[in-house]
């Protein structure tokens, strides 16, 4: 049996199209992330990680200790028999929970809180009397200087 002759260049043009592919070496992951959607995963990444930069002071200060986040940009791929590739992308942030203050309230007999302890007795108050003779200012005060002993 008698080999097809037209099969031989076809391999030629695989060989050549391998030895092409290993030539052309990786691509930029910069480059390729900004034309996810568009320059979407580029917009929505630097809005995000500008906002994580934000919360991040902000408690560092507050709270006058370091604190952690995280930025987490998610590529997912779907490739078909031809070589067409569906890309699509998750951008998420992890910021430090918000130091808040604490408050303490007590509970009601009828099952409500209250900022005040109920089982506490309160003080009475009075009105505090006004001084007789008008305040005086610091500044204004003429009294005589005390003498050095």
């Amino acid at each position: 049996m008698k080999e097809d002759v037209s099969d031989e260049p076809n391999r030629d043009n695989y060989r050549a199209a391998a030895a092409a592919e290993a030539k052309e070496g990786a691509r930029s992951l910069l480059k390729f992330m900004g034309d996810i959607a568009g320059g979407e995963l580029e917009v929505e990444g630097s809005r995000e990680l500008h906002d994580l930069a934000k919360v991040l002071d902000s408690e560092a200060r507050f709270r006058n200790a370091t604190v952690k986040g995280d930025l987490t940009i998610k590529i997912k791929f779907s490739t078909d028999e031809t070589g067409t590739t569906d890309v699509t992308y998750d951008v998420k942030s992890k910021t430090p929970t918000r130091k808040t203050t604490r408050s303490t309230f007590w509970m009601t007999k009828g099952g409500n809180f209250s900022a005040t302890n109920p089982k506490q007795m309160g003080l009475p108050l009075r009105e505090v009397p006004q001084p007789k003779r008008g305040v005086r200012s610091v500044d204004n005060d003429e009294r005589p200087a005390r003498e050095a002993t």
